[in-house]
């Protein structure tokens, strides 16, 4: 599951084919790395029609170059955002609309010929010692046996290490 947060920081003004238009510049932080993407209104507008929430959505107005009405609707923008987000799970529209397959790429490590794909561990202590919580994001045992026999696998090592050195065990 991806973990980020959204924010719109920023505008620009766009030139393009003698057009003049406003971008709202959305940060999108996951766990590693930061992307950024950048929407017209217009984009937002479509959005909104695929995927309607009770976010009160910024109206179209006539002066949307005036800098008020571009933050206004920049803190608008972000909100609306923010509560799709908040739905689980997030859609497919949303998910094309962020640009999110650039923080999946982000989670694979290349150790020789073996490709890891997984998201980073940040702290396995919570995961493993909290499991009575009712948290619902602790590892799933099959991954829990995996870390479990590794490590009985590491202590048998260094045991047999340690007698073959001639050392006592105790």
């Amino acid at each position: 599951m991806l973990q980020f947060s959204v924010e719109i920081p920023t505008t620009k003004t766009v030139e393009e084919d003698d057009e003049k238009f406003t971008v709202y510049v959305i940060k999108i932080r996951g766990l590693t790395k930061t992307i950024y993407a950048e929407r017209r209104f217009r984009e937002f507008e479509d959005l909104h029609k695929l995927i309607p929430v009770n976010t009160i959505f910024p109206k179209k107005v006539l002066q949307n170059r005036n800098p008020r009405v571009i933050e206004h609707r920049r803190l608008m923008l972000e909100n609306f955002l923010k509560d799709l987000l908040s739905q689980h799970p997030i859609s497919d529209e949303l998910f094309d609309f962020l640009n999110l397959e650039q923080l999946q790429t982000d989670t694979i490590t290349d150790v020789g010929d073996v490709k890891l794909e997984h998201a980073p561990v940040i702290s396995i202590k919570d995961y493993v010692f909290n499991r009575s919580s009712n948290k619902k994001d602790y590892l799933p045992d099959s991954i829990l046996d995996v870390f479990k026999n590794e490590i009985i696998v590491m202590i048998k090592c260094s045991l047999l290490i340690e007698l073959g050195n001639g050392k006592r065990v105790s």
